[in-house]
C-alpha cells in the first residue's frame, strides 16, 4: 500500500512538472495516473487486499466510498488513461488535442482525489 501511495505523490509531482514543460497530455496522463494509485492505495489499506485490475477510476472511487462531488472529478480524469496515448482512441495526436487549461484542470482534479485519500488515510 505505502508503494502505492508514494508512486501517486510521485505522478501528481510529475505531473506538475510536464504542466510546466508544455507537456499537457503527458500531465493530464499523470494525473490520471495520480489518482488511481491513491484510490487503490487506499483501497488496500482498507481491504488489506490487492486493488481490482481496472483502470476506470470511477469503479475504484465506488469502492473506496467516493461522494459525488470527488466522482465528478474521477469521471474527467478516468479517459486520460486512453485519451493521451493512442492517437485512434483520441481521433487525432494526443499532443495536439490537450493544452494548458485542460492540464490545469487535471492538476486541480488529481489533487482533489490526493487531498481526499490523504485525509482518509490519515484518518486509518
Amino acid at each position: 500500500m505505502e508503494n502505492w501511495w508514494h508512486q501517486a505523490q510521485i505522478d501528481l509531482d510529475s505531473a506538475q512538472t510536464t504542466l510546466r514543460s508544455g507537456l499537457f497530455y503527458v500531465c493530464a496522463f499523470l494525473c490520471e495516473q495520480a489518482a488511481q494509485k491513491a484510490l487503490k492505495a487506499l483501497y488496500m489499506s482498507r481491504k488489506r487486499a490487492l486493488p481490482p485490475r481496472t483502470h476506470n477510476l470511477v469503479d475504484v472511487g465506488k469502492l473506496v466510498g467516493a461522494d459525488e462531488s470527488l466522482l465528478v472529478d474521477l469521471r474527467h480524469l478516468s479517459p486520460h488513461f486512453i485519451l493521451t496515448r493512442y492517437p485512434d482512441a483520441a481521433g487525432g495526436v494526443p499532443a495536439d488535442l490537450y493544452d494548458e487549461t485542460r492540464g490545469d484542470e487535471s492538476i486541480t482534479r488529481a489533487k482533489r482525489v490526493i487531498d481526499w485519500v490523504r485525509d482518509r488515510l490519515e484518518k486509518s
